[in-house]
């Protein structure tokens, strides 16, 4: 048996014609997986647009500021006395709004000009399964948390 070495990837050759060679997550996969996850599910997506787009200090940013505003989330919703009567359907619609707020602002610029040059973008459906997935994990975290903490640390109830 010959070994042969591997052949090295090829960078992506940009298109003659200005097509962008990268695919970008839009508004509406960033409120799927917002919605379908968390906050961090989205800001994961707003990360990974910066990081395609080349500027890789604003995604680590964007991905820090959304572990952080999941971290508050969590300690608001635990600590935050009769948040139980609020409908989990208000808590998530927050969170998608921020989300969408925060996009819109940071990166609405950078999504119009990948779409005029021609640009494609992710499916929504990817953007939901990366949601749900992380959103699993939020909560598997959550729960492990919870068996880990002494009962005095627990929230009444």
């Amino acid at each position: 048996m010959i070994n042969q070495p591997l052949p090295m990837p090829q960078p992506s050759i940009p298109d003659p014609f200005g097509k962008p060679p990268h695919k970008l997550y839009g508004v509406a996969a960033l409120d799927i997986a917002t919605f379908a996850g968390s906050v961090f599910a989205g800001f994961l997506l707003i990360a990974q647009n910066w990081r395609v787009s080349g500027d890789v200090d604003r995604a680590r940013n964007a991905a820090v500021a959304g572990c952080f505003l999941t971290l508050g989330l969590l300690a608001t919703l635990v600590l935050l006395p009769g948040i139980d009567r609020v409908p989990d359907l208000v808590v998530r619609g927050l969170q998608v709004w921020g989300v969408h707020l925060y996009s819109n602002r940071a990166q609405r610029h950078m999504r119009e000009s990948h779409k005029a040059s021609g640009g494609q973008f992710h499916t929504k459906w990817r953007a939901f399964a990366i949601g749900a997935v992380i959103g699993l994990g939020v909560l598997a975290a959550v729960l492990g948390l919870l068996l880990l903490l002494p009962e005095s640390w627990l929230p009444p109830g």
